[in-house]
């Protein structure tokens, strides 16, 4: 969740080799070899819809992109997807219910990096304790975090908001949507970063109260994915410090990284793809490999874009080392924020 580690991999060049060796066969085998030929490729897999759970709310941007990643994934792999939003407990239910599904590749999930490893440093009982308690199929778009606040506020970045913390121990406050959450662990990060100390404050209602705290001068900043302030940045009713992310972030392309303002800490949301554990080895290569061409497309890149994720897809075995060192660093910054409570 915290720090990405961000290779774009090209497209692979998929079924020469099959067609090849298919056409090889046909050449040698008798007729009556040409009906198990067909049988075969008919009972390849997909031959069925495929569950894909979202672990989120339904109509946020969060399953906009999944749905979007799903369809892609369909229209490449040749079959229906069928959507199931399964929401509670910051995507941990619905991760649960896609590792624990028949291993037999028609029930896929949505998740995320900081779900695999946050969760179940606070929930022993959950059964994807490690990567290996699930099949990974690569990563899906990221999204940063950044620090809004209302666009009268006395700061411009994110550098002058920390020197006023600097000066103003346990004064400023940063509104989330929950301690363990995504920006909430940004929260503290910020603060173990910049060896400061906020007054960091979760909202039970999600992003949207968090946001709102600030509106209404209950919160001095917040932070939240870039799409939850883009309508009130262009209004001109808050404006971004900063975004916690190593790069330029095109929905506020003009914003300094958090890296630029002394602040050397990412903080995106990184979504993966993920089943149980124990597929066949046919059906992790079909959708690893079909995953990849789905969403590696420049039509997807743009599509992403404009919900305000990056596209930046890694292969199975480059998110399992993503979430490995997710695990380590996480773990830490759990301690820290115990430490502060």
């Amino acid at each position: 969740m915290m720090f990405s580690s961000r290779s774009l991999h090209s497209r692979k060049r998929k079924g020469i080799a099959l067609a090849s060796s298919v056409l090889a066969g046909a050449l040698v085998l008798p007729l009556s070899g040409c009906g198990t030929l067909a049988a075969d490729a008919k009972d390849k897999y997909p031959t069925k819809s495929i569950d894909y759970v979202i672990p989120f709310e339904a109509g946020g941007t969060t399953d906009l992109l999944g749905r979007q990643v799903g369809d892609s994934l369909a229209d490449e792999i040749g079959s229906k997807v069928v959507y199931d939003n399964v929401a509670g407990s910051g995507g941990a239910l619905g991760t649960e219910q896609a590792v624990t599904a028949d291993p037999d590749g028609y029930t896929l999930g949505m998740s995320a990096v900081s779900t695999m490893t946050v969760a179940p440093l606070q929930n022993s009982k959950l059964s994807y304790q490690k990567p290996e308690d699930y099949t990974v199929f690569g990563r899906l778009p990221i999204q940063p975090m950044v620090l809004a606040v209302k666009a009268d506020a006395p700061w411009d970045t994110m550098s002058e908001f920390v020197e006023d913390a600097r000066k103003n121990p346990g004064k400023l406050s940063i509104s989330n949507s929950g301690t363990y959450a995504t920006p909430g662990l940004a929260s503290y990060a910020t603060e173990r970063a910049a060896d400061v100390e906020f007054n960091i404050v979760p909202y039970a209602g999600g992003g949207a109260d968090a946001r709102n705290a600030v509106l209404g001068g209950d919160a001095d900043a917040t932070i939240a994915g870039g799409p939850l302030f883009k309508g009130f940045v262009d209004s001109g009713d808050m404006k971004i410090l900063g975004v916690y992310f190593d790069g330029e972030y095109p929905l506020y392309p003009d914003a300094p990284s958090a890296f630029d303002e002394g602040v050397e800490w990412e903080a995106v949301a990184e979504f993966i793809l993920v089943g149980p554990p124990g597929l066949p080895e046919e059906v992790t290569n079909t959708v690893s490999d079909n995953l990849e061409s789905a969403i590696t497309t420049e039509k997807f890149e743009n599509e992403v874009d404009k919900l305000g994720f990056i596209a930046d897809y890694a292969d199975p075995a480059e998110t399992e080392r993503i979430i490995k060192d997710a695990q380590g660093t996480n773990a830490e910054l759990v301690d820290y924020v115990e430490s502060r409570q």
